[in-house]
């Protein structure tokens, strides 16, 4: 058995799992610490992705988690990565409402007018509702590596102003596999940028 203090520096910590993903389907919860995958130590997020991508959709791979106090192990079959980066929208939905699934392991949507005004702070573009919502991020996926967060506002991405969803939809749809996104990032009223890979 693992005490804290030797768990300190060790394993990737699950901030949290999207409804409909494989993770949440192999009964993943936010909080777990993922110790290692098929025996193998685990210990910073890009580990996670680059083991799953030596691996095919279908494929089972053995997460041993630290939960509660206790160790366990769980099986995964990976999902296929082989569908667009979003799902189709119908035009009747509203700028504002769109929401985008993505094999990235990430769901957004366009900033809104309130919260806008509630998050703005000293950003401009934020203020005049520009930028986009990070609502959900998948465990272990691309989007999780990057180190995007549950409430980040995506402002650019390849240093190109990001409006609304639709116009980040459009860029990564351009993007081809192994592609990187620069994303500049509000969080907590500071700037960070952080690195995409497509899948």
């Amino acid at each position: 058995m693992y005490g804290l203090e030797k768990l300190k520096n060790r394993g990737v910590f699950i901030d949290n799992v999207l409804k409909d993903g494989p993770a949440k389907d192999a009964g993943i919860r936010p909080e777990d610490i993922l110790l290692e995958l098929d025996g193998q130590s685990i210990n910073r997020p890009n580990e996670v992705q680059s083991y799953i991508a030596r691996h095919k959709p279908g494929e089972i791979v053995q997460l041993t988690l630290w939960r509660s106090g206790k160790k366990l192990t769980i099986s995964v079959t990976l999902a296929e990565r082989e569908l667009p980066p979003f799902s189709n929208l119908t035009e009747s939905e509203s700028e504002e409402n769109k929401q985008k699934h993505s094999n990235l392991g990430v769901k957004f949507r366009s900033l809104t007018r309130q919260e806008a005004r509630e998050l703005g702070g000293t950003d401009e573009n934020v203020r005049h509702g520009k930028g986009v919502v990070v609502e959900e991020v998948e465990a272990f996926s691309a989007a999780y590596d990057a180190g995007l967060q549950r409430g980040d506002i995506i402002l650019e991405a390849n240093h190109q102003r990001i409006g609304n969803a639709n116009s980040l939809e459009k860029l990564i749809r351009r993007a081809k596999s192994g592609d990187i996104l620069t994303l500049l990032v509000l969080r907590a009223n500071n700037r960070t940028h952080l690195f995409l890979e497509i899948p």
